[in-house]
């Protein structure tokens, strides 16, 4: 009798239970580096719908590969995201929830960099020049940790990849192309004397921008990946699902 009692009131409670749902669905940036290997991955979250609206405590339960950033990115595109809250009784109730979010370089596809020709000013033949003796006085130190593209990738495993990128990427051509194309003549000079630039320090953006003709095509990234995915995994596993989710997955 008990035990009847106990299913009728859980079959009850379920029938008094409506789960939350998407309102907005996480939009998550893309990692730098699983993106130039072009690599895909899978992230199981486990968070709060508050009765607001708003994702809270937010917990990564499984994430295939790992390593390459997505967990944090994952965990990040959850400010932005928005439930419909759960209603149990006809009120509205906290609920937590678990879900998956799906990173596909396939939906991506518009959002990733593309190489583009450079349409800002030519720099003159002594900003070249200049650019040239600054690069090789600076060695292969200058822009490598700007422009590298290793963002996401957990620490012990950037030393490994950076070699195989100066292989790839012509970080001597778009050091002199970046400070040929930034600087000025007078700035250059300065460098050139030991003195600071009176230029502001480039942003990310102000690199993407000058560099854009420097976006490499598939052929230097598939060493990269193939050296990379031999030693760290590059598929998303084929673990158990977890446990059944309270929402339908993004």
């Amino acid at each position: 009798m008990i035990v009847t009692a106990l299913l009728a009131l859980a079959l009850q409670q379920e029938a008094n239970f409506t789960p939350p749902d998407w309102v907005q669905r996480p939009q998550p940036q893309y990692p730098d580096f699983a993106a130039f290997i072009r690599v895909d991955s899978r992230v199981t979250l486990r968070c709060v719908a508050e009765v607001d609206g708003t994702m809270d405590q937010c917990e990564v339960v499984a994430a295939s590969p790992d390593g390459l950033g997505f967990e944090q990115l994952a965990l990040e595109s959850m400010a932005g995201a928005r439930m419909r809250p759960a209603v149990l009784d006809g009120e509205p109730v906290a609920r937590r929830t678990q879900f998956r979010i799906n990173f596909r370089m396939a939906d991506y596809a518009d959002r990733m960099p593309k190489r583009t020709p450079y349409r800002g000013p030519e720099p003159s033949a002594r900003a070249k020049e200049l650019a040239e003796i600054i690069a090789a006085q600076m060695g292969e130190i200058p822009m490598e940790a700007s422009i590298t593209p290793v963002g996401g990738l957990a620490l012990d495993r950037i030393e490994t990849v950076t070699p195989w990128l100066r292989e790839a990427l012509p970080f001597r051509r778009m050091t002199v192309a970046f400070l040929s194309r930034y600087l000025d003549e007078a700035d250059l000079e300065r460098i050139r004397m030991g003195e600071p630039p009176l230029a502001p320090e480039p942003t990310i953006t102000d690199m993407k921008t000058l560099l854009s003709d420097f976006v490499p095509e598939d052929d230097p990234t598939t060493g990269v990946r193939g050296r990379y995915c031999a030693i760290y995994a590059c598929e998303i596993s084929d673990a158990p699902a977890p446990p059944a989710a309270t929402t339908p997955t993004p």
